[in-house]
């Protein structure tokens, strides 16, 4: 159990948090990088424990390409679920299928979209984090337990390092998304991101993506997180997922999907 990496995730990120959990309007607003503890966390510990190489290998991994199939799954799967997701609510009552697919409110025209992707990518979390949860922290879980309890314990860790987003006044989790049925939905999720993983022969540029994907779909459906019945339903739609894919986890004996530019 890589007990140092969570602790020091968890304390590098909640420390950042803690002026705004407190109010203390006199700091500085550093709640933005919060979300690179883990990732931080990941560098440290790989360079107090490899080196340079280590660390050189784990960013290289950033780095690592896969084959269209996969990226396809990743660019799909969360689009996908979030659509049903709302569509279903409405068709059951709720009020999200109006607002499908729209453009946030400050973005004015849609070729913003791309550099504001590439921004919230790298500065809201996939890049900030990936580094941690899957570059580090799996690749340790999965030397003393099965994939899927690796994924279990991990999706448990990654959901409640996010418990003060949810108690920050301003945050961006307290005013729509409950607390339980979010950290419900990345128990799940982790084990989706195993299985790409997995698949991706361990590429954190697809975790990255993925990651990316999973924020985006929900940002361009703003209606589906501010709904309670649609946000249900879309950790349903990544539950049934995740069922899906657990028979096709490896075990540590089995071999690896292939490298960059190679389907599995």
């Amino acid at each position: 159990m890589p007990w140092k990496f969570f602790l020091l995730a968890y304390t590098l990120s909640w420390l950042l948090w803690l002026p705004g959990l407190l109010q203390i309007a006199a700091l500085p607003d550093v709640a933005p990088l919060a979300v690179f503890g883990p990732s931080v966390a990941a560098f440290w510990l790989t360079f107090r424990q490899a080196g340079r190489a280590g660390l050189g290998r784990l960013l290289r991994r950033a780095f690592q390409g896969f084959s269209l199939r996969w990226l396809l799954v990743i660019l799909l799967l969360p689009a996908v679920i979030v659509s049903l997701a709302g569509w279903l609510s409405a068709f059951w009552g709720g009020q999200p299928a109006a607002g499908l697919w729209q453009l946030p409110d400050f973005l004015p025209h849609p070729l913003l979209l791309a550099p504001y992707f590439l921004f919230t990518l790298l500065f809201q979390g996939p890049f900030g984090e990936e580094f941690g949860w899957r570059g580090f922290a799996l690749d340790r879980l999965r030397r003393r337990w099965s994939p899927l309890a690796a994924s279990l314990i991990l999706g448990l860790f990654w959901g409640f390092w996010h418990l003060p987003l949810f108690l920050l006044p301003t945050g961006p989790h307290a005013e729509h998304i409950p607390f339980w049925p979010f950290t419900l939905s990345t128990v799940p999720l982790s084990i989706l991101f195993t299985w790409l993983s997995q698949r991706t022969g361990g590429s954190l540029l697809a975790a990255i993506l993925f990651h990316q994907l999973i924020n985006f779909s929900l940002e361009l459906n703003p209606a589906v997180s501010q709904a309670p019945l649609a946000f249900s339903l879309m950790v349903a739609g990544y539950t049934l997922a995740a069922i899906v894919v657990i028979p096709r986890l490896r075990s540590a004996g089995e071999p690896a999907a292939g490298h960059a530019g190679h389907s599995s």
